[in-house]
């Protein structure tokens, strides 16, 4: 039999229903954390691909400005196109042959008129011409050579009527003969010397005659200028041979008053060769054409340095 009455509660049920509302509050607590981190991340998410996009924004204007400001250079010649064939020149056209021109009719001949008489032309009388003082006087004409027999040196000789002037030309040119004349035509001047001039008019003394030219250039005397020092700097250098080409100007003492170094190797030894030419070198001086001893200049020559 069922006992019957008010029933009591039962002591397990605040046991059971323990932690009810503590699990209630950590779960929306949880959902509302993982909420709040879901759209954190996805905030994060979004902002990257903003910037992801603005970067890939970026690199695109650049390369298309990039593009835009470079261009490609053809480093390859292009092929020469070839020359055309010239076109063959037509040949000329023959000209037509000239026509023969008609010979002309000869003029008639003239009448022959009568000759006139030349009227008489009168000659002045010779005159004296007054020979020039300042040229030299006509050589006498020549006289031609005599032909007689040969003089027999045993034969006494008669000079009477003696009047042939007998030289050596082939035949007598007349006016004022000589035995030593040279002239080959007739001379009218009675002022002749057998020392003058052929066909001259004047009565100044003949020139004289040219003298021998006595001149000579200046030499060096090779002895002088064997020695010369070397410069410091072909010993810093270890230069053992050079030649250097120079001109002297030399008095007419024999020495030197300028040296002028045509040919400088360097290194010093253009100075070194002026100082030994002017402190050392002796030359023969230069001659006039009387042989007087005057200033000249050597011809180029080479002094040779050698150890």
């Amino acid at each position: 039999m069922t006992p019957t009455g008010p029933t009591r509660p039962d002591p397990m049920e605040p046991v059971r229903h323990l932690g009810d509302s503590v699990r209630l509050s950590a779960g929306l607590l949880a959902l509302i954390g993982s909420l709040g981190t879901h759209g954190l991340l996805g905030a994060a998410s979004f902002a990257s691909l903003d910037h992801l996009q603005r970067f890939s924004s970026g690199v695109q204007n650049y390369v298309q400005e990039r593009l835009r400001a470079s261009y490609d250079i053809d480093l390859e010649e292009p092929e020469p196109e070839p020359e055309p064939e010239p076109e063959p020149e037509p040949e000329p056209e023959p000209e037509p042959e000239p026509e023969p021109e008609p010979e002309p009719e000869p003029p008639p001949e003239p009448e022959p008129t009568p000759e006139p008489t030349p009227p008489p032309v009168d000659v002045p009388p010779p005159t004296a011409e007054t020979p020039p003082t300042n040229e030299p006087p006509p050589a006498p004409a020549e006289a031609g050579k005599v032909l007689t027999a040969p003089a027999d040196p045993d034969e006494p000789l008669d000079l009477t009527g003696e009047g042939f002037i007998s030289g050596e030309g082939t035949r007598f040119a007349g006016g004022t003969t000589s035995a030593k004349g040279t002239s080959t035509k007739a001379v009218r001047s009675g002022v002749t010397r057998p020392d003058g001039v052929p066909d001259g008019k004047g009565k100044a003394d003949a020139p004289p005659a040219p003298t021998v030219d006595r001149s000579r250039p200046a030499k060096p005397i090779a002895t002088s200028l064997q020695n010369c020092p070397w410069p410091a700097e072909a010993d810093i250098e270890q230069i053992n041979y050079t030649r250097v080409r120079l001109m002297v100007i030399v008095g007419p003492d024999g020495r030197a008053k300028d040296v002028r170094v045509l040919d400088d190797p360097g290194s010093g030894f253009g100075t070194a060769v002026k100082r030994c030419a002017m402190t050392r070198g002796r030359f023969e001086a230069p001659l006039d054409k009387l042989g007087r001893p005057t200033s000249g200049a050597t011809p180029p020559f080479v002094i040779t340095f050698r150890r």
